[in-house]
């Protein structure tokens, strides 16, 4: 099967449809040939298959008629004896609704086959984007330096960015601000003071009032 599908998938739309036809026709030849004394009945569900799987329902559903006309023809021209035409009508009209039914199985086969083969294939690519640490990191307790797997120290962000793919963003905490930069940490809590800092008393019910000439 899966030696078929590879096959397939190398195949053009058109050679696959065209290897169908011909195999249709082939068939109707052969069961003309060989007249009552062997049934090719079966056999057209093949080339109906292939095409469905390859090319999708449309064009299998087209094999699937050219088929059902072909099986007609051959009984046709082998003066077939039926009681009433009916018959053969309904034969005919049985096998193309079963050919109809394996090419729309088939495609939707095919078609969820390709979804998943898809989301496979995505995540594959996303996992192998991803790359985790584990194990026990050495690590410099005062510089803070990591030491890699060939005994070199290099900065942490470096390491990590190298085996993780994750990027870094320096900024500075408010406990470094204070202990390193204390004139900004300084300027830093004088402006959040005048932000918090309350009205002069007795303007406070005043804010936002109109003055009222000749008032007290």
């Amino acid at each position: 099967m899966k030696t078929m599908t590879a096959w397939l998938k190398w195949l053009p739309d058109e050679h696959v449809l065209a290897w169908g036809v011909v195999l249709t026709l082939g068939l109707g030849c052969l069961d003309y040939a060989t007249g009552y004394e062997a049934s090719f009945f079966a056999f057209y569900f093949i080339p109906v298959a292939l095409v469905a799987w390859k090319c999708g329902g449309g064009p299998a559903a087209l094999l699937a008629v050219l088929a059902a006309e072909m099986w007609c023809l051959v009984n046709l021209s082998l003066s077939h004896h039926y009681s009433t035409k009916f018959f053969l009508v309904w034969n005919t009209a049985v096998l193309l609704a079963s050919l109809f039914a394996v090419a729309y199985a088939i495609t939707k086969i095919s078609l969820l086959l390709r979804a998943e083969q898809a989301a496979a294939e995505q995540l594959r690519q996303t996992l192998s984007e991803v790359k985790t640490l584990k194990g026990l990191l050495p690590i410099c307790a005062h510089c803070k330096k990591v030491r890699n797997e060939k005994g070199y120290w290099q900065q942490v962000e470096i390491y990590i960015r190298e085996h993780t793919g994750a990027t870094f963003s320096h900024g500075i905490c408010e406990e470094c601000q204070r202990k390193h930069y204390p004139e900004l940490a300084d300027s830093a809590r004088g402006a959040e003071k005048k932000l918090v800092q309350p009205p002069p008393p007795g303007t406070a019910g005043r804010q936002g009032l109109p003055s009222v000439p000749g008032g007290a």
